[in-house]
């Protein structure tokens, strides 16, 4: 009975000091002052959609709502990005793969190819015998000889005269 007293007499100090411990259902925008400033104040501005400068349980709910959202999509948009970035390192790795694959097909197709090939410090064909050379021999009319030029005469190493039968 004590209580119920003091709950309807709000003059006393105590029901004004029960009245202040007494959790309140709205925050007030004013009171938070220098506490939200800037881009905060801005924030929950917005969300105070009765304009009373205070913020009841529907409208701290929907700021909450809000928030949840944007986490979700925040989310999305990391699992977007990661998924991204492993597709790319993938991708990139596969043109690796292939260009190491290439570099190898070409290296393979043009060995084989080769005639011949330098083994042991000798020249060989395909079959591992040992190729000869021989001197380059052309047949030329003694009445051609004039039409050379300096550098091709200067190139002869030996001339074969033969007679015709």
């Amino acid at each position: 009975p004590g209580r119920l007293m003091r709950a309807h007499m709000p003059d006393t100090p105590s029901a004004e000091a029960e009245k202040k411990a007494a959790p309140s259902s709205s925050v007030s925008l004013s009171e938070l002052g220098d506490r939200a400033r800037g881009s905060i104040k801005l924030r929950l501005v917005k969300y105070d959609k009765d304009g009373d400068d205070k913020l009841d349980g529907d409208e701290v709910l929907a700021m909450v709502e809000d928030m949840e959202t944007q986490e979700k999509e925040k989310r999305q948009l990391k699992e977007e990005r990661d998924r991204f970035c492993k597709g790319f390192f993938v991708s990139i790795a596969i043109i690796v793969l292939l260009g190491v694959s290439i570099f190898g097909v070409s290296l393979a197709a043009s060995e084989l190819a080769k005639e011949t090939h330098a083994e042991q410090s000798m020249l060989a064909d395909g079959d591992h015998k040992v190729l000869r050379t021989a001197p380059a021999l052309f047949k030329l009319p003694l009445f051609a000889a004039p039409a050379l030029g300096a550098d091709r005469l200067e190139s002869i190493d030996r001339v074969r005269l033969t007679l015709p039968d």
